[in-house]
């Protein structure tokens, strides 16, 4: 399922940088700009999903 309010916050943000940016305002940097915020919030959402199971993989198991 698509995540349409992701997509369109982060297509918002990047409209909004390349306005306050405007040296490099081109179609090009908006699209690589977007895929890069939108790699970046998949890598963090994997890591909440999995973090816990990869911390208890390599954690030390203390002895009592």
């Amino acid at each position: 399922m698509v995540n349409y309010s992701e997509l369109i916050g982060n297509s918002t943000a990047v409209a909004i940088s390349n306005a306050y940016y405007s040296d490099d305002r081109t179609a090009s940097n908006a699209v690589s700009k977007l895929g890069i915020q939108i790699g970046v919030d998949m890598t963090s959402n994997i890591l909440k999903e999995f973090w816990p199971d990869v911390e208890r993989k390599f954690r030390r198991k203390h002895r009592e």
